[in-house]
């Protein structure tokens, strides 16, 4: 079973929405108040046929209540090469989603150590495609994951488990960092995976001042609203369809089981976007003769019956069809990666009110909310000593069912119809117009059922972006497509051209 911190949860995409007022900057919060950066001893490395020489820095902010006590912290993990040109390096921030995910992509394939599983332990190991060998490196963990210290009121909580004060949150360690570290006219990136796709896009908008060369989005949420299961929002359906056939096609089920997944998806998604997306737009004014075709399509490309294509109007969800399309064998398939199957879970009591992504085979979470990772503690221990706090959490599925969301792109105030959409994605047009070479690299995996691609392809293609500024890439992987072996030396090659 895959690493569970290499895989963010996304669990925002199984909650509800919650419009609420946008307060982040309205009650009177002081200043973060920044501690000594800590820096390790000389570190080395191995990145193809270079031999590169970097030190690993830990910098921390405490965001502090009207009392001047600290009600939580943001920390950042750099890893820094010793280069004679190290001030014009590029810098490239990066965090995981959640909410509630530490910033782990430093170990899934973009920093210099690698986690493996060692039976039932995991361990870090020299990592000979990171990409510090092009650019500099900085993982930021927002309040209440990593070693960052979770806020500890409800004011600090309405505050930081939200998503625009999260993004504030995280803005402030990014300009706190380029400031300490002497990088402010480095080339700058940031990449978001999964729900830091969502904070990348809200935080854009108060960074065009920065010049972002680009951003990397991986598997990312950017468009909430067009992927919600609210009534009548058609788009969501048409976006899960292909992601849920390639899912079907790989456990032998439909009838483009057995094909190569990239044609598999290229004929879902052109059907989806073509004749399944005519019929659903009739709704209840589509004829019945019409609707039984468009079921039997449904049924010969998922491999599930008619019957229940029928009883979902037509417009299948993620779970229902995870947990069905293998019931008749008591399997369930995963959603952060469609190609794992397991026994369809037990019921407990302790399930009521957790959402069911959280039994997600592919996480492999079990019964526990939060999980720490003692390799990485010890690792960074190793590194710093004992200024750090014991524990490193990785995921706390707590933090997205406390989240709360604004509908509101962090752009001030907007017409009422646009206000009414949880989509900050047309901020990344800002920061295209603030630097004429700024471009995006998009990530995305065709096993992904908790981002289905489409998704992420739709918000952008939607966003006022020029679309030669936009490299929208599928990957034979899931959710977490840095966690595939056999995809790194690829990515490897895909980032440098990204960073130049």
């Amino acid at each position: 079973m895959k690493w569970i911190h290499g895989l963010a949860l996304l669990l925002c995409a199984a909650l509800p929405f919650a419009a609420v007022a946008d307060d982040a900057a309205a009650d009177g919060a002081a200043a973060p108040v920044a501690h000594p950066t800590l820096l390790s001893a000389p570190q080395q490395t191995r990145i193809g046929e270079q031999r590169l020489r970097y030190r690993v820095s830990f910098d921390q902010l405490d965001f502090v209540g009207a009392n001047g006590a600290r009600v939580a912290s943001i920390g950042a993990i750099g890893y820094l090469a010793e280069r004679a040109d190290a001030s014009a390096r590029p810098v490239l921030f990066a965090f995981n989603g959640g909410p509630g995910a530490s910033s782990v992509l430093q170990v899934e394939g973009l920093g210099p150590r690698l986690r493996v599983r060692d039976g039932k332990r995991q361990t870090l190991i020299a990592n000979p495609h990171s990409i510090l060998d092009v650019a500099d490196l900085v993982f930021i963990d927002p309040p209440g994951t990593g070693f960052s210290q979770a806020p500890t009121d409800a004011a600090a909580r309405a505050r930081y488990w939200s998503d625009h004060g999260d993004a504030k949150a995280v803005e402030s360690m990014i300009r706190h960092w380029l400031k300490t570290h002497g990088r402010e006219r480095a080339p700058l990136y940031i990449a978001g995976e999964s729900y830091g796709g969502y904070r990348l896009a809200l935080l854009a908008a108060g960074i065009a001042d920065l010049r972002p060369a680009g951003v990397l989005l991986v598997s990312p949420l950017l468009d909430a609203s067009s992927g919600d299961d609210s009534p009548g929002n058609d788009l969501r359906a048409v976006f899960d369809l292909p992601s849920l056939v390639v899912a079907a096609a790989a456990h032998g089920k439909g009838d483009l089981a057995g094909q190569a997944v990239e044609n598999v998806y290229a004929q879902a998604r052109a059907f989806a976007l073509g004749d399944y997306a005519q019929a659903l737009l009739q709704g209840s004014a589509l004829p019945a003769d019409a609707r039984s075709r468009m079921a039997a399509r449904l049924a010969a490309l998922l491999g599930l019956p008619p019957q229940a294509l029928l009883a979902a109007d037509l417009r299948p969800d993620v779970e229902t069809f995870r947990l069905g399309v293998l019931a008749a064998d008591g399997r369930q398939i995963g959603r952060l990666d469609s190609r794992v199957a397991a026994p369809l879970p037990a019921l407990h009591a302790a399930d009521n009110g957790r959402p069911s992504a959280a039994n997600d085979p592919a996480l492999g979470l079990g019964r526990s909310n939060r999980i720490t990772s003692a390799a990485m503690a010890d690792y960074l221990h190793g590194l710093f000593g004992t200024a750090l706090p014991r524990n490193y959490v990785s995921l706390d599925i707590d933090i997205a069912m406390a989240w709360r969301f604004s509908a509101d792109d962090g752009a001030g105030a907007r017409p009422f119809g646009t206000a009414l959409r949880f989509n900050p994605t047309p901020n990344l047009a800002r920061l295209a117009q603030a630097n004429p070479d700024f471009h995006v690299l998009a990530l995305n995996g065709y096993y992904d059922l908790a981002v289905p691609a489409l998704g992420p392809w739709y918000a952008l293609h939607h966003s006022a972006l020029d679309p030669a500024r936009i490299d929208f890439r599928l990957l034979p992987g899931g959710h977490a497509v840095f966690a595939e072996d056999a995809l790194r030396p690829q990515l490897h090659n895909l980032l440098k051209e990204f960073l130049r």
